[in-house]
């Protein structure tokens, strides 16, 4: 085996279950939570800006603080400098491992080998995987169907979008975070006019 390559991934501190508007995505965030006590990973989809890595982020920083003793890494794959498949090679040795934008890297058979062989290791080194895509996983184009049987068996939770009420605490929090302070009818009129993805 390769000598495991250097992760320089750092873990977002301003995305943590506190500060996620559940919305109706009480129960996914109630099973991420208890993350450890689950038999299988996680298979999480939805549209853009519907929280995906912020859940992602958020699970990765309380894993960390509530098990230090367990190693955690978070991969996200839409990064600007891709990484290669070799990046899996070793991960078993964490605890968990959470892969962000799982989808970009589907339909390459390097990456798809690579995922597969991952999933077995981690399988029997009883650690736990999250990964994230933007459509849920009968649309993924996949080549390899070991991989896609290996993914059926994680528990899979669509990320359901906010509804207008939940979109205007999002607002409220990212100003207040900012040390603002936006009128309420800023924040109605926003909401009513503004882009429905929150990510913008």
């Amino acid at each position: 085996m390769n000598d495991q390559l250097t992760l320089d991934v750092f873990l977002r501190t301003d995305k943590v279950f506190e500060n996620f508007v559940i919305g109706q995505n009480k129960l996914l965030v109630q099973n991420l939570s208890n993350v450890f006590s689950a038999d299988t990973g996680f298979f999480i989809w939805g549209n853009e800006g519907v929280g995906k890595s912020h859940l992602l982020h958020a699970v990765s920083y309380f894993a960390q603080q509530h098990y230090p003793e367990s190693s955690v890494v978070f991969l996200p794959m839409d990064a600007d400098e891709s990484f290669p498949p070799e990046i899996l090679e070793g991960l078993e040795s964490c605890k968990l491992v959470c892969i962000d934008d799982l989808d970009s890297v589907l339909g390459d058979v390097s990456w798809e080998q690579s995922l597969f062989h991952l999933m077995n290791r981690l399988k029997d080194s009883q650690s736990e995987l999250i990964v994230s895509s933007s459509v849920p996983l009968a649309r993924l184009k996949i080549s390899l169907p070991d991989l896609k049987t290996r993914l059926s068996q994680l528990l899979n939770f669509e990320v359901l979008a906010l509804d207008d009420e939940g979109r205007k605490k999002v607002l409220e929090q990212r100003s207040y975070e900012k040390g603002m302070r936006i009128e309420s009818d800023v924040i109605n009129y926003v909401v009513s006019r503004g882009p429905r993805n929150m990510s913008k």
